[in-house]
């Protein structure tokens, strides 16, 4: 099933997530603990800085949030399919 089969088939208007439609950028990157999505469409680039702390930084137009991953291996595979999957949309440095 789709995600709009599914959507047109439940009622998800009391869905958690939906308050996060009503915000602006910047309150949702600065709630703590948010489980967010970010649209491709939205982002301008991502890159990763390696080293003994590496970061992932996802520039927006209005704002950059910048992660600091636990371990290195769960930002290369999914970065290394995002890079692959948005070729030519997104530009994604490794």
């Amino acid at each position: 099933m789709s995600p709009g089969d599914y959507a047109s088939r439940n009622d998800l208007s009391f869905a958690p997530w939906r308050v996060f439609e009503r915000m602006e950028t910047g309150t949702i990157l600065d709630t703590d603990g948010a489980n967010y999505f970010i649209p491709y469409t939205s982002i301008r680039g991502i890159s990763r800085s390696p080293g003994r702390k590496p970061t992932l930084a996802i520039a927006m137009a209005t704002h950059t949030i910048t992660l600091h991953p636990s371990h290195p291996e769960y930002v290369d595979r999914p970065l290394r399919a995002a890079q692959s999957v948005l070729a030519g949309r997104v530009p994604v440095t490794l």
